[in-house]
């Protein structure tokens, strides 16, 4: 019996040419890069042939190990393979031997991640120090690395709203606990005059509060569970989910959470209980005769000391420039106090502006007395006698609203600043990327092609090249190029208005404005190009070219020959001839000329300094006839190339010396490199490529608008001057690079009169279309396939911001944060009003009873309580309103970095979300409508006598 199990490299087992009825793997095994197939041969087989194909493969597999030929492959065998017994036989033999570990990752979670990149990392240390020649090759540590790195900073914003969500959270249950202790004023009195202490009365309180914290404790995890699964059913984890429950596991970490807010709920419990055990019966007869206008807080200005602490945090939060820093050794830092800033700074703020309440009360009420009806005139007496009764539910109005808008413009800034992030990244609706244009057959025009899909819209070519400044040190001199289409980028590219002092089509008018006329036409008929020209001596390894431009913008150079005399020569190259035409790319008629150029083809000397007179240029027509395309008669519209610094001694004039006696252009060049080319174009309105400067190149250079240098793009030497900056521009990293921005065609014209060889083109293709779905699907596909043009990648912004919709550390998660907050809003607040309205009218029932039987009619009592009411109600919401929205403002700029830690790419444009905020406005509208009109509905229904009678007893 014969058992062969092995995992053989792939040209190997091609070698071994294994023959029919063994299996080989179709799909190939990657180690070390290198393809490894399976080859698994079995059964029982006698060598009676030696041809058979399983003894063959034997045969040379022994050769193979015995000649040495494939010692450096590793052979993965199977345990009793008879192959095993090599190692016996070659003991010089060298071997590899490896593992694949399956990973179960239905096991890794967001709990267990950072452990387990710590475990691999661990046994790559630990294998290496025990083992010679260890390597490890995994993505996995990386991959979790990026997670960890995503899930940290995604939690950091989040948990800047989820401590605002708390703290709002935590006041509330101290103003229901404070307002339930206040309505058993009575019932403690009648405890203490029965001879209950303090402790004991403080002790029914604590029993309650921890039975209450403990049930809170228990079943929250549960009841968040619940919670958290059914958000798969909403609009924000919809695609994520299917439309189902999320799936939820019950963490340690879940119910550490808990404990730590049944605590804090606990202790907010006890805050007013302990207040109201330490009062007694006279206190409480002394405080509704005449009630304190400030609380403890504000009495000793606790709120004040609170402000400062967090202007002092802020302040090292301006300083830091961001929620998480990182130390010298790289690592991530998160201070966590500075979490909290937004949560103390809007809880202080309120409490010290609601010191201005019962003064402007006061004031009010004396200077609106004449004017008002009796009963208005009593409410604003009774809320500037008892100010802080009142102030309770403004603050907590107040903290519900600034809740509200600064989550509202926190989340409608994310989600716009999502959607921006990948716009900008993107550039357009589709990009494509590593364009080739063919090299092969008649040049093909570059946008057409594109714009005659009806799928397209528009199309626009972009040419992306590193650039370098020649005026600065190379070290601080490099920059990212990038020559747009400025007739066609506006209709295509993204640009938001913040971007620029200008809008995106002033700033394309001002780098593609002028017209650059560069080019002697040539006739459509013409065959070849002939230049009758004379050198000052002889040059054998100097040849002469001539550089032309197709109708499709494409650049070809034709060899004219070599400066091999001194006498007149006439030139002369064919334009559609030479051997295997078919091979090459042929030019589309009509053609221009846009330089003639000299160089060194010996490149292991340099260019020597020479001169050359040029008589004429003509052209072969196809009717044998010959056309004169220039003659020299004026040499002013001829410049020298500055293809390189020693260009620059370089120069045109006309000369009386010619072969017709009309005059020639003698050009005269220095000596240099032969690497680069020397020549002359012809250009009636010459100037600087107009070139739109990024910030951070201004800043890195010293340049300003109106500067003209020279900079070299692509490799190429142009000269540049700044017309405008911008601070953004789409796919440009502004604050790692600093960037220009110029014409495409100003380029290609410039860039490829030298070029010996080849020629710059634009590397990428930028569409602006009008479908989605299936015909977006089958436009990305023919795209993908290489139609019109190869490209390497295809950018889709749709395809991207799907990702980010379903991704939960992105839009998802942010979508269900918002939804919770929200939530909170609206039940805290309403379930705090109605506490608030029962409560105080249960308090007042008395007063109320005694206003009636002192004349005040049951309309007057309702435009009291609607006054009251309202004036909260109002003032609550648009201080929170004001003050959220400035809190929004002021913190979001610290916020900014995406959930890999860079820097938000483009920066937060603030947008707050209102279509959510209102509606939760308008439910809070409504619910308090509701409350207030149940109030007035017990005022009117109040029995005068039964209330007098409790009063009395």
């Amino acid at each position: 019996p014969l058992v062969i199990e092995a995992l053989i490299p792939q040209e190997a087992a091609l070698l071994f040419d294994v023959g029919v009825g063994d299996r080989i793997s179709a799909v190939p095994h990657w180690v070390d890069d290198t393809p490894y197939v399976s080859v698994v041969i079995s059964g029982s087989y006698v060598r009676t042939d030696p041809e058979d194909p399983i003894w063959r493969l034997y045969d040379r597999l022994l050769d193979s190990f015995a000649s040495g030929s494939f010692r450096s492959m590793p052979f993965l065998l199977s345990e009793g393979s008879f192959l095993t017994g090599l190692g016996g036989s070659f003991e010089d033999m060298d071997s590899s031997y490896g593992w694949l570990l399956s990973v179960d990752s239905s096991r890794l979670n967001a709990g267990n991640s950072t452990h387990t990149r710590q475990s691999i990392v661990g046994m790559s240390l630990g294998m290496s120090s025990a083992l010679l020649s260890y390597r490890q090759i995994t993505e996995l540590d990386q991959a979790l690395a990026d997670y960890d790195r995503r899930l940290l900073f995604s939690k950091l914003q989040m948990f800047v709203v989820l401590i605002l969500i708390a703290v709002v959270v935590l006041y509330y249950v101290v103003t229901l606990s404070s307002l339930v202790a206040e309505q058993r004023k009575s019932e403690i009195g009648l405890l203490q005059s029965r001879g209950a202490t303090e402790r004991q009365i403080l002790t029914v309180f604590v029993l309650e509060g921890a039975t209450i914290s403990g049930l809170a404790i228990v079943l929250a995890p549960f009841l968040a569970a619940l919670a958290v699964g059914l958000l798969g059913y909403t609009s924000a984890f919809s695609d994520l989910s299917g439309g189902t429950r999320l799936p939820i596991t019950m963490t340690r970490g879940a119910f550490i959470m808990s404990a730590l807010g049944g605590v804090l709920s606990f202790g907010a419990l006890m805050i007013p209980a302990y207040q109201m055990s330490r009062s007694t019966v006279s206190q409480g007869r002394q405080e509704a005769a005449r009630p304190s206008p400030l609380s403890t807080f504000q009495r000793y200005y606790l709120d004040v000391m609170l402000l400062i602490v967090g202007i002092v945090l802020f302040r090292q939060l301006s300083e830091q420039g961001s929620l998480a820093a990182r130390d010298l050794l790289g690592e991530v830092v998160v201070n966590q106090m500075l979490l909290a800033v937004p949560a103390l700074i809007l809880v202080a703020a309120a409490i010290v502006l609601l010191r201005l309440f019962p003064l402007v009360m006061s004031m009010a009420s004396r200077l609106l007395a004449p004017y008002l009806p009796p009963g208005i005139v009593i409410g604003l007496w009774q809320m500037a006698r008892n100010p802080t009764h009142y102030a309770r539910l403004a603050l907590l109005l107040i903290l519900m609203a600034g809740l509200g808008i600064f989550t509202a413009s926190f989340g409608g800034t994310l989600q716009r600043s999502f959607e921006e992030r990948v716009l900008y990244e993107s550039g357009a609706d589709i990009r494509l990327t590593r364009l080739t244009l063919n090299n092969r057959g008649p040049t093909r025009p570059l946008v057409e092609p594109y714009e005659e899909m009806d799928e397209v819209v528009g199309a626009a070519p972009v040419l992306r090249q590193p650039g370098t400044d020649l005026t600065l040190d190379r070290g601080e001199s490099g920059f990212e190029a990038l020559s747009v289409d400025s007739t066609r980028f506006a209709d295509v590219a993204w640009f938001r208005d913040d971007f620029a002092a200008v809008p995106l089509p002033e700033l394309m008018s001002e780098i593609g404005g002028q017209a650059i006329s560069i080019g002697v036409p040539v006739p459509e008929n013409a065959r070849s190009i002939q230049v009758v020209l004379k050198s000052d001596r002889v040059y054998p390894t100097v040849g002469v070219a001539a550089r032309l431009r197709d109708a499709n913008g494409r650049y070809f150079t034709y060899r004219l020959g070599f400066l091999e005399s001194s006498d007149w020569q006439v030139y002369s190259v064919d334009l559609f001839g030479g051997r295997r035409a078919w091979l090459r790319l042929r030019p589309t008629t009509p053609l221009t000329l846009v330089s003639i150029v000299v160089g060194e083809t010996d490149t292991e000397r340099g260019l020597s300094s020479g001169s050359v007179l040029i008589d004429t240029i003509r052209a072969r027509l196809s009717s044998g006839e010959t056309a004169v395309l220039e003659t020299f008669e004026d040499v002013d519209g001829w410049r020298p190339l500055r293809e390189s610094r020693e260009a620059k001694l370089d120069r045109v004039r006309r000369s009386e010396v010619s072969k017709e006696r009309d005059g020639s252009l003698m050009f005269a060049w220095s000596g240099g490199s032969a690497t680069v080319p020397r020549g002359i174009f012809p250009s009636a309105n010459h100037k600087p490529i107009p070139v739109v400067a990024s910030s951070s190149f201004i800043k890195a250079t010293g340049h300003s608008v109106g500067d003209v240098f020279e900079v070299s793009m692509g490799g190429r030497r142009l000269e540049v001057a700044i017309r405008d900056t911008v601070e953004f521009f789409p796919t440009m990293d502004a604050y790692n690079e600093s960037f220009l921005v110029a014409d495409l065609e100003t380029v290609r014209s410039y860039g490829n009169l030298g070029m010996a060889r080849g020629e710059i083109n634009p590397n990428e293709m930028w569409l602006a279309t009008n479908v989605t779905g299936e015909e977006r699907a089958d436009l990305i596909e023919r795209l993908n396939l290489g139609g019109p043009f190869p490209t390497g990648d295809v950018v889709d912004t749709e395809a991207n911001l799907a990702v980010a919709e379903i991704d939960p550390l992105v839009m998802a998660g942010w979508r269900a944060l918002l939804l919770i907050a929200f939530g909170s809003i609206l039940v805290l607040s309403s379930l705090g009003f109605l506490v608030h309205a029962y409560i105080s009218f249960r308090n007042r029932e008395l007063q109320f009873a005694l206003m009636r039987t002192m004349g005040f009619t049951t309309r007057q009592l309702v435009s009291l309580m609607w006054l009251e009411q309202a004036l909260v109600i109002v003032v609550g919401m648009a201080l929170g309103t004001w003050m959220g929205g400035r809190l929004g403002t002021t913190i979001m700029p610290f916020l900014g970095h995406d959930d890999k830690g860079a820097q938000v790419l483009p920066p937060f444009a603030i947008d707050v979300g209102w279509s959510n905020l209102l509606v939760t406005y308008l439910a809070m509208a409504l619910i308090f409508t509701a409350i207030t009109l149940g109030v007035i509905w017990f005022i009117r229904r109040m029995s005068l006598s039964h209330v007098l009678r409790l009063g009395d007893g």
